[in-house]
């Protein structure tokens, strides 16, 4: 499997880390696991991530860790969207997958 990896040498801080975590697991899910192993306190967010571009308008939704050294967030790099299209039969239902980072879709 390939590593991908953001370049952010136009940043001229250190304010922050970014870090990846490959995952077929669902990000409340994720955020259950991480607390119970690692010992972090994720919650869920009282909002959301909220994005708009020309085609449609997607919310991700967002788990928050605060530590008096730190903060940490988790935030899920896909969305399904399910759409019901006007209409009787099997498929008056479409599912549409939005991303946060595009180019990372893996």
């Amino acid at each position: 499997m390939p590593v991908y990896e953001l370049d952010f040498n136009d940043m001229e801080t250190n304010a922050y880390a970014l870090i990846g975590i490959h995952s077929a697991l669902t990000d409340y899910k994720l955020a259950y696991l991480l607390n119970a192993t690692v010992g972090t306190l994720f919650k869920k967010a009282t909002y959301c991530l909220d994005i708009t571009t020309k085609k449609n308008k997607t919310s991700y939704p967002v788990f928050e860790y605060f530590n008096p050294e730190y903060s940490a967030f988790l935030i899920s790099n896909v969305h399904k969207n399910n759409i019901t299209v006007n209409g009787i039969g099997l498929f008056s239902e479409n599912t549409m997958y939005s991303y946060l980072i595009p180019e990372q879709k893996k």
